[in-house]
């Protein structure tokens, strides 16, 4: 038997238990199921019975600030017979919600032309030359998805050259607009949308219905934009709270019941048998493939998979995003290795090379903030100017501390941005002093806003006796699905339970399988083989844990996920 040490990986801290007071208020309710629910600051009962029915949440589309004025401009200009483009964003946000705009033009018998800006070429948003093209093709109008609030000067341009422009954007605002026919963004100054977490695509979907209403379509097609919208909003770590959660839960349904022929084809080429997906399958099967094509080459492959309406031709656009998606992976591997090397650590972690791939900077960065629990910001270093991508942690808003950083050293070539994700270029000699400059930013908002240093901390749902669960505890866990940003899913401490039996397994012996005995019954249990180099058979250990559903007897047909594990205190 080994040796009783103190081998956990994180420090465990367990949510306070809900108080006899808030179980009084909503007592329609388990106990367990409102200490989740209170976990995830879900208390009162309106908020639990709009959570627990996400369709509460989606809020009218008519709220959104201007949405009436720029459908009316779009059904007069489709009245009119002018052309139309809808211009995106390379990724899977933007990508989705130039679709969802695609398949409404297309039920209404319009033909546009979808623009997705080239990363390596254009850059993020709009841009003269696009627009110059655009004119030079007889657009007379533009709709914006995921982008154009900032874009000011662009903007301008396009009204010069007789090129009306409508924005949806969802990315932070300014004191000054671009004089746009109308600006459809939450968080505009006079909004009072209810909601300020909607994604590219989520806005999109909004006002894919306001056209809907206004030219009397046949809104079956919902079901098919409502699974756009869910692959942005879970691709732009949308937080599953609120009218998210409302969008996500329809749009997964939409999926597993009929899914749209790309999505099909790409579950297929993941090696899924069905599509019957959930957030996870969708974040690590689904999303980075549609992504793959705008980071090594042509996002406008990914729109045309979504778009086509012919099994056959999704199969084989699937296999040409396979393609990408494989050359994506070996630049990522070799440049996360070469990020670990070249990491500055701080408030911010920062790796700067003249290696790195434009097209996966940003994959580096939420590697490099997933394995130290820190904002990380890649930068891809050119012969003038360089690329930046940051990711960012739970409360810490990275997009607000680049612009402040941005203005104190003179401005970026482009900026854009939200919370949790925000990208920029640079020029080269302003790189040292955007350095120094955002690593005190960071470490006074940290201050400022009670964020402790959470490397080691593992945030734990409850503690659970396995031998007296409740009865419901799946039916409980699955009422909170989906899950993803805002919305975890439960994680649980057992204590003083024994190996029964250790196996190692998979390639390269990288999992293990564990039975642990409780009082009364075997639990099959599952880990990372690192996990469990220090316990031996009849080792007495704690765990934290989530479940998974293996059969339908409740004791023998569930397995238990190891996130953590522990020597017990208790002999």
């Amino acid at each position: 038997m080994s040796n009783n040490l103190e081998t956990s990986k994180y420090t465990w801290e367990i949510h306070n238990t809900i108080s006899d007071e808030i179980l009084l208020a909503t007592e329609d309710y388990p106990k367990l199921l409102q200490q989740l629910l209170h976990n995830r600051n879900i208390t009162t009962e309106s908020e639990i019975s709009s959570f627990l029915d996400p369709i509460e949440s989606i809020n009218s589309y008519s709220i959104l600030p201007n949405i009436a004025k720029a459908t009316d401009y779009i059904a007069n200009v489709i009245r009119n017979n002018k052309k139309i483009c809808v211009f995106g964003d390379f990724d899977v946000d933007g990508i989705s919600a130039t679709a969802i705009l695609g398949r409404t033009f297309q039920a209404a018998g319009v033909s546009i032309i979808p623009h997705i800006p080239n990363r390596f070429t254009e850059g993020h948003g709009l841009n003269r030359e696009a627009i110059k093209m655009l004119k030079d093709l007889a657009v007379e109008l533009i709709i914006t998805v995921d982008t154009g609030t900032t874009a000011i000067d662009e903007i301008n341009y396009a009204n010069e050259l007789g090129v009306s422009v409508i924005v949806t954007d969802h990315h932070l605002t300014f004191d000054a607009l671009p004089e746009a026919i109308a600006i459809i963004n939450p968080q505009l100054p006079d909004s009072i949308y209810p909601f300020m977490g909607l994604t590219g695509a989520g806005l999109a979907l909004k006002l894919a219905e306001s056209i809907i209403e206004k030219l009397d379509l046949d809104r079956s097609i919902l079901d098919d934009l409502y699974s756009l919208a869910t692959l942005g909003t879970v691709a732009d770590i949308g937080t599953l709270i609120s009218e998210n959660r409302g969008i996500v839960n329809k749009g997964l349904k939409s999926i597993g019941q009929k899914p749209l022929v790309g999505i099909k084809a790409l579950s297929i080429a993941s090696g899924r048998k069905n599509t019957y997906l959930n957030v996870k399958d969708l974040s690590w099967n689904i999303i980075p493939r549609l992504n793959a094509t705008g980071r090594m080459g042509d996002p406008k492959l990914s729109y045309d998979i979504l778009t086509t309406n012919e099994f056959p031709d999704a199969v084989e656009k699937a296999k040409q995003i396979e393609e990408y998606n494989i050359l994506r992976r070996e630049e990522t591997q070799k440049g996360f290795k070469t990020a670990m090397n070249s990491l500055e650590p701080g408030p911010i972690y920062i790796a700067q090379d003249k290696t790195f791939h434009w097209g996966i900077i940003g994959l580096l960065a939420n590697r490099i903030a997933g394995r130290f629990n820190k904002p990380a910001i890649v930068i891809s270093e050119g012969e003038e100017y360089s690329l930046g991508s940051a990711r960012s942690i739970e409360n810490f808003d990275v997009g607000n501390i680049i612009e402040k950083t941005g203005g104190l050293i003179g401005g970026f070539e482009k900026f854009g941005g939200h919370a949790q994700a925000a990208g920029f270029t640079i020029e080269n000699s302003k790189i040292p002093l955007f350095k120094k400059t955002i690593q005190e930013l960071s470490r006074n908002y940290a201050i400022e806003n009670n964020i402790q240093d959470m490397n080691n901390s593992l945030k734990i749902d409850c503690k659970l006796e396995l031998d007296d669960l409740p009865k419901e505890i799946l039916k409980i866990i699955g009422m909170l699905r989906p899950f993803g940003e805002k919305n975890p899913e439960p994680i649980f401490m057992s204590n003083n339970l024994t190996i029964q039996k250790k196996r190692l397994y998979g390639s390269r012996n990288r999992a293990a399988l564990i039975q642990l005995k409780s009082t009364n019954f075997i639990w099959d249990t599952f880990a990372s083989n690192n996990m469990m180099v220090p316990y031996e058979v009849g080792d007495k250990v704690d765990i934290v844990y989530s479940f998974s559903l293996r059969g339908a007897n409740m004791n023998t047909g569930m397995n238990l996920n190891i996130q953590d594990i522990r020597h017990s205190k208790v002999s």
